[in-house]
């Protein structure tokens, strides 16, 4: 899915993650956001075109130069007058922008959020002191140091860019530790939703937390059938068509256009704007990209992602976890789990 457009632009409850990311930080009180954009940096560009209450700048990155090179090449759009916040553009969380604010003490480095989760080996690790004060910082460790992860959500003072060296640079390999040994990262948990769409099976997660607490929402342009079956938390956008015997069932987000077509089902998925779901077909915890076309009968198991404009002939089975590229035509069941079609 992110073949075909950036991270941030991915539909999340059928709003892309950077529109709720935004929408946030105005509720929060912000008014000057600058993106770092690099990959498909101008379709972001011309996503935020329309966007109102809020000033907009962006930092261009000619090349990859990691969350630290990121920071220090905006340096010339941020300035050095005041703390500044940073966040990760491939996190689905609501922080406490004010309470951030409020624990960046003056005097402070670097204050980091950090999240308690189960299994922390993917992500930063934080060991902190009784006062909050990082002790020790550790990306994807080996071995278990504890289970505070690093959130992606920072407040930095300027001079941050001291620490910074110039070119590509890691702030969780290259720049945290080196303020951990000197005392000067601080630590703020926050709570809430918190989701890392890096992976697929994370994507998907996140479209079932936010669906669930968005609920459902038909739109009033949207077709569906007397016939049909909508259960649970939905959401359907406008021009949808869903026909008679088809059955929709929560968590689930149809996007702008989609028809799905008599006798389908629907449930615990993803579906992006301009999907063709044929008669019979059954979609069971999947995504489906943009103007994908899901044949008659075709079966989508758990874990599934259909790239954008792909299409998936009559009666095909995709089995757990199957990935389709974009452009794709799959005449042909996989019936081999975590298969990737390319």
């Amino acid at each position: 899915l992110s073949c075909t457009r950036p991270k941030h632009l991915l539909p999340i409850a059928n709003k892309p993650l950077l529109d709720w990311t935004i929408t946030h930080l105005k509720r929060s009180g912000v008014r000057d956001i600058i993106l770092a954009i690099g990959y498909m940096g101008k379709m972001i560009r011309s996503h935020l075109r329309t966007v109102k209450g809020v000033n907009i700048s962006f930092s261009k990155e000619r090349r990859p130069l990691g969350t630290g090179g990121a920071v220090k090449n905006a340096r010339r759009v941020i300035g050095d007058g005041e703390s500044f916040l940073v966040l990760n553009g491939d996190v689905l969380t609501f922080p406490d922008i004010k309470g951030l604010v409020s624990a960046h003490k003056d005097g402070t480095m670097a204050t980091i959020t950090v999240y308690p989760i189960e299994r922390p080996e993917r992500f930063g690790v934080m060991v902190l002191d009784k006062d909050g004060v990082v002790r020790k910082f550790v990306e994807k460790p080996r071995r278990r140091i504890g289970n505070l992860i690093n959130a992606g959500v920072y407040m930095f003072a300027p001079r941050i860019f001291d620490f910074i060296p110039n070119g590509r640079v890691s702030l969780e390999r290259d720049v945290f530790p080196k303020l951990c040994q000197k005392r000067l990262l601080s630590a703020c948990q926050i709570g809430g939703i918190w989701v890392d769409i890096g992976l697929p099976e994370d994507y998907l997660h996140a479209n079932r937390i936010l669906t669930e607490k968005v609920g459902r929402r038909i739109a009033k342009g949207a077709d569906i059938s007397p016939a049909a079956t909508i259960k649970g938390p939905v959401i359907i956008s406008e021009g949808t068509r869903v026909m008679d015997g088809a059955v929709i069932s929560g968590p689930t987000s149809l996007g702008s256009n989609v028809v799905v077509e008599e006798e389908a089902v629907v449930d615990n998925s993803v579906i992006f704007d301009d999907v063709v779901i044929g008669d019979g077909a059954s979609i069971r915890g999947a995504a489906v990209g943009e103007g994908a076309v899901i044949g008659a009968r075709a079966r989508l198991k758990d874990g599934c992602i259909v790239g954008d404009e792909s299409l998936i002939s009559d009666s095909v089975v995709l089995a757990e976890d199957v990935r389709v590229c974009p452009y794709k035509e799959v005449r042909r069941s996989v019936l081999k789990a975590k298969s990737i079609v390319v």
